[in-house]
């Protein structure tokens, strides 16, 4: 029978047009995005897994991700594939037939459920299939993909999707059997996969990688703990192995699976009752589809007047709001979903802002920034659920009839609904609220800011929800179809996310979109309110159009049909509906004129493709100056007048440049930005233009005589920032209303600008582009000329006067040599007493100060109101800071250091000479604990020590340009952070580093060169690798050492004019100070790409008989030298390393491992075995266990301790 059934159950899905449906649209969704992928749309990129670069869209890595994460998102489809099988039987009544012919359980439920399982599996090889044919479309570049391998494409349907797709199978069919009601599977299917989510959140914190990869059901850990290092070689040429913890992971679901499977066919019955489960002798849960029953009841009926008075209308519309509200509100489903969003939200609440392990403060725009995202998700679910439901209410429970035939017009019941469906997100909204003020309080934070939660939930979170509320009603009436109604509006979701890879990027068309809009506590929502409210006019005019439309086509009795909806839709049509249609449509219309004359007529709108090839075509008419020598600024006079109020700023003054070559310079290249005015922009000397693209920001000028060696000349300049309404994607985040940030990067530079040049390899190539060389050679004596902050000058003299509103204070570089008011506005006299790197800012905010001072240096911290928080921990730092540099280094040249807070719109800090702008966003609200690394302090150390390293010494635009800035920052916060918060910190540190380096040298678009020679752009190799670097060195030769190099190495470059400083200059002063037994090391460190396989494998202690403890273990190691792809090539060992053996008797309390045992040893062997005699009971031994060398399995370097068998 079993045969049978599952021969019967195949023919049956494979007869159904939704089957082919479904494969079809998986295939076109799998089609289109590889597409995007591999450049169909140039100007767009779309990045999963890592993609880009040199990473190939068809490699084993992103086939198994694109596969697994299309399939994960797939397996919603499986209660229509795998749970109608059984419930189909009870849907037609069948189930009564079937149940009296004498088939075994077993024969029923698995030929049902393997029908089901197979037709998925069928289902879900279309994105495989998708995915292969995409590979073969002549229209696409073909440096994208490489060969097509076979097991690539099989082993994810082996590893995850077959065996994923049997789990939740296997739960959405018992659901099915249990409820023997579809849409209880669908929903168990949506709160499965939530609370999948909910389980990754905690799993993240699991330490121990061996344990949450085996509670992962789908997977998904095992795969990213197998993956999370891998190297572009790795994922374009390994498949992916079936590794021991991927086997048990599977073993383990698929037990799961198969033991819920044996315990629904024990607990099943061939019986009209529905499957039951006792809870106690005299009681049992039920579960059944309930149907409404009719009971004869003896009525007494009022007599009724019958009154159709706008009055009466008005108070149906108010009951029937309620009614619906309340239906909706207690629908089992919904509370289900519900408080698993709760759930959801709360657990991720935890970490909220978190960096290095340290959370923020949950202030209130945080709170809702997170709530709103995380719980986003579900106000999806529950909008389109809801929306299918209200909808259907009536039909699904067969009342329709009696209720269309009620006095009651359509457009009231048509309001009622939708508005319930409206009042039903703000009722979200306020639970959002009161789980924000909740975790608020419980977090011990009381500054609530009930005004702001009004502001961000029901002002515009819920404006958004409105909108998705309007077109899934919209859809649903129109569709007239419940589950069809759900999946487009699924569809829609999944395509309004992929707008933009495909070259659809205006807000214009893209439905309840806009510019953005971001609260910052220095500047509230600012200028993001304006354009946010005239984009929802617009979409809620479009959407109240098509609402109308929709109510007009309402289905009202037993005539569905469209051609009879149709019919309905023109008697409907009376004079006052075509007049809202009117109006509504001139609103429409209006307001979307009026966006688009501000996004494109105002402001400039380029698609990503025009932006592209903006840069292709300046690359190929302009390279060709890239070498011509240039006049060097080297003086900056510029009047900074800033209007916070219009968001406006003007800057008038001039630049004195200098021929520094021994050549005549006759003509001179102006970038300049085609978006701003220009009053002023000529030189004091005579010169003509001879060439102006004012399409491309760029100018040629021509001396009439020459600019000889060693002559200089002003170069005045009177430029404009306006801001013109609004852009399509947001408006200068540098002009605001409080927290202005300007730099002098905005003003015009000189010669080629080769940051405009494309980078992506593939595109170069498409558009006939030479092969570029990311960053100069580090032998290139032209690029040695320039500092990698600026090409057009170096040291300079600077001086300022800025201007602002009096109530904000103007900051700049410099000392403030004077201060006034004048016809309304504020004035600040800034000038720098010595010469400074070309690199000034501007910024105006209304600040409250902290100030202090360290041997006679002045320091202040401006900050915004209610930002305490952290302010002693960061002057602490810049005082520790700037003391350690002075002493080890040289004295600080300035008289004074400033910190000054700037809107979170940014997220960094960056250090100017004598000041420091700080983003809000990464330190200002940082709830630092005792056992969390300080990073406001960090940071703020690390950008006081930018003073010596960038601002006194700077490297040259060539290869390693930031060794010499941000590793040395670096190592300076380091030993500012371990003076202050000893070693452990110090090794908590690194071990993020180490992470972060080996995550992003994964991720890596180019090539990784060794440290000495690295690009200055990889951020993951001058923060992350370099600190796991210098804190090597640093325990090596000794920190004594390293200073020591460090102040020659400053004294020799310190201010230096070009040719500027290279990484192997530094290098060099190393080398000098370095033993000989380990000049090996930084040789490895800084010019090749080592890494270890660094193992414990055995170890036994036993007690001696003094009373001391031997210890014995065997360790492997094995060092291995990397290229630039990633590709290893093992090297003979021959290296000193940490062995270190640890104990809990020294902390009874609270059992911790202490260190009783560290010391080097030379490792010239991958094996060798060690013999230790110890004083206290050893709990632990481990090689490198302070993770020196970098090692990418890392767990496997200490080992906990057995005693030996005697």
């Amino acid at each position: 029978m079993f045969f049978r059934i599952l021969s019967f159950e195949l023919k049956y899905k494979f007869s159904r047009p939704a089957v082919y449906i479904y494969w079809g649209i998986l295939f076109g969704l799998t089609f289109l995005i590889v597409n995007a992928f591999s450049g169909m749309v140039d100007g767009v990129s779309v990045s999963i897994g890592g993609m880009g670069g040199k990473l190939l869209t068809n490699s084993p890595y992103i086939i198994f991700t694109l596969t697994t994460g299309l399939s994960f998102m797939a397996l919603i489809l499986l209660p229509a594939l795998i749970g109608s099988s059984i419930y189909r039987d009870y849907e037609t009544n069948s189930h009564a037939l079937l149940f009296s012919y004498p088939i075994s359980k077993f024969g029923y439920l698995g030929g049902r459920f393997l029908g089901g399982f197979i037709a998925a599996i069928f289902v879900f090889t279309s994105i495989g299939i998708g995915m292969w044919i995409s590979s073969f479309m002549p229209y696409l570049n073909r440096d994208f993909f490489g060969e097509n391998l076979f097991m690539a494409y099989f082993n994810p349907y082996l590893f995850n999707v077959i065996p994923n797709i049997f789990i939740v199978g296997i739960i959405i069919f018992t659901i099915a059997a249990i409820s023997r009601n579809l849409l209880a599977t669908y929903l168990g299917c949506i709160a499965l996969l939530v609370l999948y989510g909910v389980a990754g959140t905690l799993i993240q914190d699991i330490q121990n990688i061996t344990l949450s990869s085996l509670l992962d059901p789908f997977g998904g850990t095992a795969f990213d703990t197998l993956t999370k290092y891998w190297t572009v070689s790795e994922k374009n040429e390994q498949l992916i192995p079936f590794t021991w913890l991927f086997l048990l992971n599977r073993l383990i679901w698929v037990g799961f699976a198969a033991m819920l499977f044996a315990f629904l066919m024990k607990q099943f019955k061939f019986s009209q009752n529905v499957f039951q489960l006792k809870l106690r002798k005299d009681s049992r849960l039920i579960f059944a589809n309930i149907n409404p029953i009719l009971k004869v009841l003896k009525l007494n009926l009022p007599k009724v007047k019958q009154d159709f008075s706008v009055k009466t209308k008005i108070s149906q519309l108010i009951r029937l709001i309620k009614f619906e509200t309340v239906n909706l509100v207690m629908n089992p489903y919904f509370l289900g979903i519900l408080a698993t969003g709760i759930l959801f939200v709360m657990i991720n609440t935890a970490q909220l802002g978190k960096i290095y392990g340290t959370t923020t403060f949950p202030v209130t725009y945080q709170v809702i920034e997170i709530l709103g995202t995380t719980f986003s998700l579900f106000v999806l679910i529950i909008i389109t659920f809801l929306s299918g439901e209200i909808v259907w209410n009536e039909r699904t429970y067969k009342v329709n009839e009696m209720i269309d035939s009620m006095p009651v017009p359509t457009w009231t019941i048509y309001t009622s609904k939708l508005t319930a469906l409206i009042a039903v997100q703000a009722i979200l909204m306020a639970v959002i609220m009161l789980i924000g003020i909740i975790a608020q309080g419980v977090m011990g934070y009381y500054n609530f800011e009930i005004g702001l939660y009004i502001k961000g939930l029901f002002g515009i979170k819920l404006m958004d929800y409105i909108l998705l509320c309007f077109l899934a009603f919209v859809i649903h009436v129109l569709v007239n179809n419940k589950y069809l109604g759900h999946f487009i509006i699924i569809l829609y979701y999944l395509f309004s996310s992929f707008m933009g890879s495909v070259g659809l990027e205006h807000n214009l068309y893209n439905f309840g979109s806009d510019p953005g809009i971001m609260y910052s506590d220095m500047n509230g929502y600012g200028h993001y309110v304006m354009p946010f409210i005239i984009y929802k006019a617009y979409w809620f005019a479009f959407a109240i159009i098509l609402a109308i439309v929709s109510n007009l086509l309402w289905v009202r009795g037993n005539e569905n049909s469209f051609s009879k909806r149709l019919f309905l839709f023109k008697q409907r049509l009376t004079f006052s509906t075509k007049l809202g249609l009117f109006v509504f449509l001139i609103l429409f219309v209006g307001l979307g004129s009026y966006i688009f004359y501000n996004t494109n007529i105002l402001n400039d709108y380029k698609t990503s493709k025009e932006q592209l090839m903006e840069s292709v075509n300046f690359e190929k008419q302009y390279k060709k100056y890239a070498k011509k020598i240039q006049p060097r600024i080297v003086e900056m006079n510029m009047n900074v007048d800033i209007y916070p109020e219009r968001r406006d700023a003007s800057f008038k003054g001039f630049y004195i440049i200098k021929n520094k070559s021994n050549q005549p310079i006759d003509s001179v290249f102006i970038n300049y930005n085609q978006y701003n005015k220009f009053n002023e922009l000529d030189f004091e000397k005579d010169f003509e233009i001879v060439f102006d693209d004012k399409e491309l920001g760029f100018r040629i000028c021509r001396f009439k005589t020459p600019l000889l060696p060693g002559d200089s000349t002003k170069f005045n300049i009177d430029m404009e920032i306006i801001t013109k309404g609004f852009a399509n994607s947001g408006s200068n985040p540098r002009l605001l209303y409080n927290g202005t940030f300007l730099t002098s990067t905005m003003l015009p530079s000189f010669g080629y600008n080769e940051g405009v040049e494309l980078t992506d390899e593939k595109k170069r190539k498409k558009y006939d582009l030479p092969e570029k060389q990311l960053i100069a050679k580090i032998t290139d004596s032209t690029a040695l000329q320039n500092t990698y902050i600026s090409n057009d000058g170096d040291w300079i003299r600077f001086e300022t006067v800025v201007s602002t509103t009096p109530d904000q204070t103007a900051i700049a570089s410099g000392y403030l040599e004077k201060e006034w008011e004048e016809n309304g506005r504020k004035y600040f006299h800034y000038k720098m007493d010595c010469k400074i790197l070309n690199y000034a800012s501007w910024l105006s905010a209304r600040y409250e100060k902290i100030e202090d001072n360290w041997n006679g240096i002045d320091l202040a911290i401006y900050y915004q109101k209610g930002h305490e928080y952290n302010l002693n921990d960061m002057m602490k730092a810049m005082k520790l800071a700037l003391e350690y540099c002075s002493e080890s280094f040289s004295p600080y040249q300035y008289q004074q250091l400033r910190v000054f807070e700037f809107p979170r719109f940014s997220s960094f800090a960056q250090a100017f000479p004598n000041m420091i702008p700080f983003s809000e966003s990464i330190g200002f609200i940082a709830n630092v604990k005792d056992d969390n690394i300080n990073y406001p302090f960090w940071v703020t150390a690390h950008e006081t020590a930018h003073q010596w390293w960038a601002h006194q010494v700077i490297g040259a635009n060539v290869e390693g340009a930031t060794v010499t800035s941000e590793i040395l920052a670096q190592y300076s916060s380091m030993q500012v952070i371990e003076k202050e918060y000893g070693v452990e910190k110090i090794r908590d540190f690194i071990k993020y580093e180490m992470d972060n380096y080996l995550k992003g040298r994964s991720g890596e678009q180019h090539y990784e060169s060794p440290l000495v020679y690295m690009r200055p752009d990889q951020g993951y190799m001058h923060y992350n690798k370099g600190s796991v670097v210098m804190y090597a060195l640093a325990d090596y030769i000794g920190t004594e050492k390293i200073n020591l190099a460090l102040k020659k190495f400053v004294k020799d470059y310190a201010f230096q004019e070009p040719p500027f400083v290279t990484s192997l200059d530094l290098l060099r002063y190393f080398k000098e100070v370095t033993p000989d037994s380990l000049q090996y090391l930084v040789e490895d460190l800084f010019e090749k790409i080592i890494l270890y396989e660094n193992k414990v494998t055995e170890v036994t202690f036993n007690e001696t008989e003094n009373g001391k403890y031997k210890v014995n273990f065997s360790v492997e190691c094995k060092k291995y030298e990397a290229d630039s792809l990633g590709r290893e090539n093992e090297i003979q060992i021959n290296d000193w390393i940490d062995v270190a053996v640890f104990t809990r008797e020294l902390n009874d309390s609270t059992k911790k491992e202490s260190e009783i045992f560290l010391k080097k040893y030379k490792i010239d062997n991958s094996t060798k075995d060690f013999e230790l005699i110890v004083d206290f009971k050893p709990s632990k031994v481990g090689i490198d266990p302070y993770y020196k060398l970098i090692d990418r399995h890392r767990e496997d370097n200490t080992k906990s301790t057995v005693t030996a068998t005697k």
